[in-house]
């Protein structure tokens, strides 16, 4: 009887109400906040963003520059994956020695850093003449600015990447790799046969997430190159194309329209890449 006093108390209209209104009081300075700093915002961009504009973006020589850099840029993504795979193998092998965890330490350091130091401790780094070996403009050279940058994110991200690299090799049961020894492979026959193809869900993860966060790069080049050299424009990419347009050049409309473009193209490259992460996932 009690319970069920209970429950018909706890279904009154006059519970429910004062619940909503909790619940409410609860969400409304952060829907508040969502809706003024990003929704708002967004909208605005879009308005500002008219057709009127799109075919100044198609005739502006910067911008496809940008595109192209954008996506010179995010091929260090393969490279740094292949690294942080040998990484974290290199770190699960020898996990209960204290060389595994100071080289975990190394790795995972540079990840965990803020952009802006590591792109000041790699200014420092290319110019040689700090150290007393000469003067080479890395990053005055057109040829070399982008192949530069890549270097250092390959540097920044390999740990982050390595670390969930770590947490897939040990989801994997000990028991596939005994019974792939006790049918005669051997550790590079293992790991082709056994642990890459676990892997393979951990890894998709690993590329797509790398290439979105190559494809939205800002910081590195704010700091180290400001999209220069000049006149070349060798390391300007779409968010700092973005940046400058609208707070450079006051042209905040077409910076706008940048904006937008270049959303609606993550979101097409987006869409095929999780299709196949939710494969991969479920064939695992």
């Amino acid at each position: 009887m009690a319970i069920l006093l209970l429950r018909w108390a706890e279904g009154t209209p006059a519970r429910l109400r004062r619940e909503t209104a909790i619940a409410w009081g609860f969400l409304g300075p952060a829907g508040l906040h969502l809706t003024v700093f990003t929704i708002g915002p967004a909208l605005y961009a879009i308005y500002l963003a008219t057709a009127a504009n799109l075919p100044a973006l198609a005739r502006d020589p910067v911008t496809w520059n940008a595109l192209r850099n954008t996506a010179l840029y995010a091929l260090y993504v393969p490279v740094s994956v292949a690294l942080a795979l040998v990484a974290a193998l290199a770190v699960f092998r020898y996990r209960q020695h204290w060389g595994g965890r100071l080289l975990s330490t190394a790795f995972v350091l540079p990840y965990v850093a803020s952009a802006v130091v590591i792109a000041l401790v790699w200014q420092a780094i290319y110019r040689w003449g700090s150290f007393g070996l000469g003067r080479t403009d890395w990053l005055s050279n057109p040829g070399s600015a982008l192949p530069a940058l890549m270097l250092v994110s390959v540097w920044a991200h390999m740990g982050g990447q390595m670390v969930v690299f770590l947490a897939g090799l040990q989801a994997i049961p000990p028991a596939y790799l005994d019974a792939a020894r006790v049918d005669g492979a051997g550790a590079w026959r293992g790991f082709w046969r056994v642990t890459l193809p676990l892997l393979r869900p951990v890894t998709w993860f690993v590329v797509l997430t790398g290439v979105l966060g190559a494809l939205q790069m800002f910081t590195l080049v704010f700091v180290l190159t400001q999209g220069g050299p000049s006149p070349s424009h060798a390391t300007g990419v779409m968010v700092h194309r973005i940046y400058q347009t609208a707070f450079g050049q006051q042209a905040f409309a077409l910076a706008s329209a940048l904006a937008v473009v270049f959303a609606v193209m993550l979101l097409i490259l987006r869409w095929p890449q999780l299709a196949i992460l939710r494969r991969q996932v479920r064939n695992a």
